[in-house]
């Protein structure tokens, strides 16, 4: 695998890592509206309502 492709993968698990644990804050209403100003200029909110609906169920549990 190259290098790039190593440091892309690298840094796309900790986007995710940090993206899922932002989302818990949300989902359990712990969010601030710095972070939540932040997620949706990463995602846009159609995505993140989209991530929100799929993982909740799963977070909660």
């Amino acid at each position: 695998m190259s290098e790039g492709f190593e440091r892309f993968a690298t840094f796309n698990e900790e986007l995710f890592k940090e993206i899922t644990q932002l989302l818990t804050l949300e989902i359990l209403g712990k969010m601030n509206s710095c972070q939540s100003m932040v997620i949706l200029s990463l995602c846009g909110q159609s995505r993140w309502l989209s991530l929100k609906s799929t993982l909740k169920p799963i977070i909660i549990s």
